[in-house]
């Protein structure tokens, strides 16, 4: 083999090499600046409006070199570029003030991530961001997010039957789980007093030391809820309920039924807390079922 041949053989190898690692390499650099980029967010983004100006200036100083990286590497990374990166990009726009290029970045990243089911959890919180600009811009409350969890305590009123019915003083703990886009599981346990209970006279019935008597109900409920976001949060959905007889009188020891019901959040500021309205109409068994209460929900994730 001439001498010359055999010099370009190993030569040509390794420029197939470096031509083979280059996508790898770029895909690496894109990975390890998404994570800089996430960890910097969650650690430096809320000292940057402090109001220390150390703190600020350290912080803003932290953020624009991860965003200057960013930049630089999605800007040299061949087609297709990786789409995520506009997304760190747009939060660490937003950190940095520069909320025209940010939202444009939100924008495109959003646009791009349509339907791609592993960029749902980015594309939801791009979307957030979006319509929180957009709500500042005009001038209005902040839109919230469906939440990932509520928990919920309330207090109101209900009544089980009609004309010979009873009226009941209710508290109910709740909670959901957000399944997909708008659609929720919900439970809830709730526990009801009634007035005295009286005879066919309408006599208050007594216990044996002479004291009124009172019908305790005990309803758990579960099923699906559709709550949507927005500066508050409405909601409607189905409850499947069961609940011991309070009066002894059905064939089942418990009562069954269903319920629809609805309510709205109004959340209070920026916190995760806030405050819920609603009613419900159903049945339990064979009597008709009414409620209205209100109560304070958490509301946390997104």
């Amino acid at each position: 083999m001439p001498e010359r041949t055999a010099i370009w053989i190993p030569a040509l190898g390794f420029l197939a090499l470096s031509l083979l690692a280059t996508p790898a390499a770029q895909a690496g650099d894109a990975d390890a600046i998404a994570q800089e980029a996430s960890e910097v967010n969650d650690a430096s983004c809320a000292d940057a409006t402090s109001d220390e100006a150390t703190r600020t200036a350290d912080a803003l100083v932290k953020v624009s070199d991860v965003y200057s990286r960013l930049a630089q590497i999605y800007a040299a990374a061949e087609e297709p570029r990786p789409d995520y990166l506009l997304y760190w990009r747009g939060v660490l726009g937003l950190c940095l003030g520069r909320d025209e290029l940010a939202t444009g970045d939100l924008r495109s990243f959003a646009e791009a991530s349509e339907g791609d089911a592993g960029y749902a959890t980015l594309r939801r919180d791009a979307m957030s961001r979006l319509r929180r600009i957009e709500a500042q811009a005009k001038g209005g409350p902040a839109p919230r997010d469906n939440p990932l969890v509520t928990v919920g305590l309330q207090g109101g009123w209900g009544r089980l039957g009609t004309d010979e019915g009873w009226n009941y003083g209710t508290v109910q703990l709740d909670a959901s789980l957000r399944l997909r886009g708008p659609l929720s599981l919900a439970v809830s346990l709730g526990l009801g007093v009634s007035e005295p209970n009286t005879n066919g006279r309408g006599d208050p019935l007594l216990t044996v030391d002479g004291r009124p008597e009172y019908s305790v109900l005990t309803v758990i409920g579960v099923g699906p809820v559709l709550r949507f976001s927005g500066p508050v949060l409405p909601e409607v959905g189905v409850a499947f309920r069961i609940a011991p007889d309070p009066a002894g009188t059905a064939e089942l020891p418990v009562l069954l039924g269903a319920a629809l019901h609805g309510g709205l959040s109004i959340p209070l500021g920026e916190s995760p807390l806030a405050l819920r309205f609603g009613g419900d109409v159903g049945f339990l068994l064979q009597r008709p079922t009414l409620a209205a209460h209100g109560g304070l929900v958490v509301l946390l994730g997104s």
